[in-house]
Protein backbone atom coordinates (compact mmCIF):
# COMPACT_ATOMS: atom_id res chain seq x y z
CA UNK A 1 0.00 0.00 0.00
CA UNK A 2 1.53 3.29 -0.86
CA UNK A 3 0.73 6.68 0.75
CA UNK A 4 0.78 9.95 -0.43
CA UNK A 5 2.14 12.58 1.39
CA UNK A 6 1.39 15.90 0.03
CA UNK A 7 3.68 18.62 -0.66
CA UNK A 8 2.92 20.60 2.29
CA UNK A 9 4.48 18.14 4.85
CA UNK A 10 7.25 18.44 3.87
CA UNK A 11 7.65 22.16 5.50
CA UNK A 12 11.41 23.15 5.51
CA UNK A 13 13.38 23.43 8.69
CA UNK A 14 14.66 26.86 10.22
CA UNK A 15 18.01 27.06 9.60
CA UNK A 16 19.78 27.60 12.99
CA UNK A 17 22.16 30.58 12.13
CA UNK A 18 26.08 30.21 11.71
CA UNK A 19 26.48 33.21 14.85
CA UNK A 20 30.06 33.29 14.03
CA UNK A 21 30.67 29.67 15.74
CA UNK A 22 32.55 28.35 12.50
CA UNK A 23 35.05 31.69 12.60
CA UNK A 24 35.34 31.18 16.84
CA UNK A 25 35.72 27.03 15.99
CA UNK A 26 38.19 27.63 13.60
CA UNK A 27 39.94 30.18 16.13
CA UNK A 28 40.24 27.94 18.85
CA UNK A 29 41.77 25.32 17.00
CA UNK A 30 44.27 27.35 15.83
CA UNK A 31 44.79 28.43 18.96
CA UNK A 32 45.38 24.80 20.11
CA UNK A 33 47.47 23.45 17.39
CA UNK A 34 49.76 26.62 18.03
CA UNK A 35 50.18 25.38 21.44
CA UNK A 36 51.19 21.78 20.87
CA UNK A 37 53.24 22.87 18.30
CA UNK A 38 54.96 25.64 20.38
CA UNK A 39 54.88 23.38 23.66
CA UNK A 40 55.84 20.06 21.63
CA UNK A 41 58.43 18.77 23.85
CA UNK A 42 55.94 19.03 26.58
CA UNK A 43 52.84 17.72 24.94
CA UNK A 44 54.51 14.69 24.16
CA UNK A 45 55.68 14.12 27.52
CA UNK A 46 52.23 14.85 29.10
CA UNK A 47 50.10 12.46 26.09
CA UNK A 48 53.23 10.14 27.07
CA UNK A 49 52.10 10.28 30.80
CA UNK A 50 49.35 9.87 30.13
CA UNK A 51 49.83 7.05 27.91
CA UNK A 52 51.78 5.09 30.64
CA UNK A 53 50.79 6.43 33.79
CA UNK A 54 47.83 4.13 35.42
CA UNK A 55 47.46 7.63 38.27
CA UNK A 56 46.82 9.82 35.41
CA UNK A 57 45.37 7.42 32.63
CA UNK A 58 41.75 8.94 33.18
CA UNK A 59 42.96 11.79 32.00
CA UNK A 60 42.88 10.46 28.04
CA UNK A 61 39.08 10.31 29.17
CA UNK A 62 38.79 14.38 29.17
CA UNK A 63 38.61 15.12 25.21
CA UNK A 64 35.70 12.09 24.32
CA UNK A 65 33.39 12.99 27.73
CA UNK A 66 34.00 16.85 26.77
CA UNK A 67 32.87 16.01 23.08
CA UNK A 68 30.26 13.69 24.45
CA UNK A 69 28.92 16.52 26.23
CA UNK A 70 28.79 19.16 23.85
CA UNK A 71 27.66 16.69 21.45
CA UNK A 72 24.22 16.52 24.09
CA UNK A 73 23.48 20.51 24.36
CA UNK A 74 24.72 20.95 20.73
CA UNK A 75 21.12 22.53 20.19
CA UNK A 76 21.71 24.80 23.18
CA UNK A 77 24.83 25.49 21.95
CA UNK A 78 23.33 26.46 18.27
CA UNK A 79 21.32 29.00 19.33
CA UNK A 80 24.15 30.99 21.79
CA UNK A 81 25.72 34.09 19.95
CA UNK A 82 29.63 33.21 20.51
CA UNK A 83 31.61 36.60 21.65
CA UNK A 84 35.36 36.93 21.39
CA UNK A 85 36.91 37.36 25.12
CA UNK A 86 39.89 39.56 24.97
CA UNK A 87 41.35 39.37 28.75
CA UNK A 88 45.42 40.16 27.19
CA UNK A 89 44.37 43.84 27.92
CA UNK A 90 44.00 42.63 31.24
CA UNK A 91 47.40 40.65 31.94
CA UNK A 92 49.20 42.91 29.99
CA UNK A 93 48.85 45.12 33.73
CA UNK A 94 51.14 42.39 35.06
CA UNK A 95 53.54 42.71 32.93
CA UNK A 96 54.38 45.86 34.23
CA UNK A 97 54.14 45.25 37.98
CA UNK A 98 58.13 46.62 38.45
CA UNK A 99 57.31 49.28 36.70
CA UNK A 100 54.01 50.41 38.64
CA UNK A 101 55.73 49.84 41.59
CA UNK A 102 58.14 52.26 40.72
CA UNK A 103 56.06 54.95 39.74
CA UNK A 104 54.24 54.22 42.93
CA UNK A 105 57.04 54.95 44.86
CA UNK A 106 58.15 58.32 42.65
CA UNK A 107 54.69 59.62 43.42
CA UNK A 108 55.14 58.74 47.19
CA UNK A 109 58.88 60.48 46.76
CA UNK A 110 57.30 63.63 45.10
CA UNK A 111 54.23 64.04 47.98
CA UNK A 112 56.98 63.76 50.61
CA UNK A 113 59.57 66.03 48.95
CA UNK A 114 56.59 69.03 48.11
CA UNK A 115 56.76 68.66 44.56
Amino acid sequence: MTVAVPPSAFVAQPAIEDYGWRRHAVALAISVAMLVILFGRDSTDLARIWWTSTTFGHCLFIGPVLGWLVWQRRNDLAALRPVAWHPVWRLSHLADLPGLWERRHKWRWRDTLGW
